[in-house]
């Protein structure tokens, strides 16, 4: 294999793209921003996912979309345009690792951490806010003495001891205090980026294409209790919550360590555990070719730094892929040792706009990738070459 980067979509690939359509036009900067903060912005984790989920419906009542609650409280939406060929579900979760207090004693409990982080990044004590559902105001706490205690089947890795500054109550639930939301230029700063940036993103994404003329369709999903063990996507694909006959689109914020901030929406071949579809990748790589005539930057490659929605979809039975946000300070995991807000790249997230918009219409056309055009002709005089020689070199070896 040659030395070039695994996952930039390559130049000599652009300059043979057929497609001369233009780019659809996307939503503009700032409501792309107040997007991402008024969905980002609300706390959340697994099983108190409500304050988000009404936050990304309310963006799409905003848009002249009504979304649909299923038996678990998930939402979905749909959105179509003209007679398209092949219709998109792209799934997003709207929880994120913290805690749940599981005993109390007045201002102190014990508390589950619900999701995956490194046991180092709890050593001492470290600040939370305290929620409780239907309570509009956290209250400030401090978090000590975890222990490392995976537990399945509810996918907690630990414990810790909670001292707050209010009477607490079993099924209150902690995130760490850090800021919402913050932008610095082109960074921005999230304390939940995994995964309601990616809310944010497919949100956005339904608003581009609301102008849009060429026939796509489009299934919105947004699911909870990922982080423990992918539970939401999992019922919903037990029960056929989600057009059979669509693919489904795993949209992640995922770990920088496995994909370069700046380069990019990442489309993703796969996770720790699985490859994803070919075929439903082919239209993710068909809206790669036409961004990269537009100077889009985009990424491919595979993201081994966990398990995405995309895998429980393929293992029962889904035809599904993926895309991903590159996700500085992952799971609030700062390079130091620190608890950090997590970071996203405003050119990363706009690319990824671009990219499920323009792949949505890729698949209402069926599209192809037009880089390797005559894949399914072999020149006859190759063929005839392979022959001759086939002929005289095997006539003696084996049996024709």
């Amino acid at each position: 294999m040659d030395g070039s980067p695994a996952g930039v979509v390559e130049a000599e690939h652009a300059r043979r793209t057929i497609s001369s359509r233009a780019v659809l036009r996307l939503p503009d900067e700032r409501e792309v921003i107040a997007t991402l903060e008024r969905v980002a912005s609300p706390p959340t984790v697994p099983y108190h996912e409500w304050r988000a989920l009404d936050a990304i419906a309310a963006e799409l009542q905003r848009i002249g979309l009504v979304p649909r609650r299923d038996a678990y409280g998930q939402l979905s939406v749909d959105l179509a345009r003209g007679h398209a060929k092949r219709a998109l579900a792209f799934v997003a979760h709207t929880d994120h690792p913290g805690f749940e207090l599981i005993q109390v004693d007045g201002s102190r409990g014990q508390a589950r951490f619900r999701g995956g982080i490194d046991p180092s990044y709890f050593r001492g004590s470290f600040p939370l806010i305290v929620h409780r559902d239907g309570v509009a105001e956290g209250h400030r706490a401090t978090g000590s003495g975890y222990v490392h205690d995976p537990v399945v089947p509810d996918g907690s890795s630990g414990y810790c001891d909670i001292r707050a500054t209010r009477p607490l109550a079993v099924g209150d639930w902690a995130v760490l205090d850090l800021p919402p939301f913050e932008r610095r230029g082109t960074e921005l700063y999230l304390r939940s980026a995994d995964d309601l940036a990616g809310c944010a993103l497919i949100i956005s994404t339904l608003e581009a294409l609301r102008d849009e003329t060429r026939p796509f369709s489009v299934h919105a999903l947004f699911t909870r209790a990922e982080e423990p063990g992918l539970f939401g996507a999992r019922l919903v694909a037990e029960d056929g919550g989600l057009p059979r006959e669509a693919y489904v689109v795993s949209v992640e914020a995922s770990n920088s360590r496995y994909a370069p901030a700046g380069a990019g929406i990442v489309v993703r071949a796969g996770d720790y555990h699985n490859t994803f579809s070919n075929e439903a990748e082919r239209y993710l790589r068909v809206a790669q070719e036409r961004l990269a005539d537009r100077g889009i930057a985009t990424q491919r490659r595979l993201l081994t730094g966990g398990t995405c929605e995309a895998s429980a979809f393929v293992r029962l039975g889904w035809i599904a892929t993926g895309i991903a946000l590159p996700n500085t300070g992952y799971h609030n995991a700062g390079a130091d040792g620190a608890l950090v807000p997590e970071m996203i790249l405003l050119q990363d997230h706009l690319s990824g706009i671009a990219l499920a918009a323009e792949a949505a219409a890729a698949a209402g056309d069926d599209a192809s990738e037009s880089w390797w055009p005559d894949v399914a002709a072999v020149p006859e005089e190759i063929r005839e070459r392979l022959a001759r020689s086939a002929s005289v070199h095997t006539k003696d070896v084996l049996p024709s």
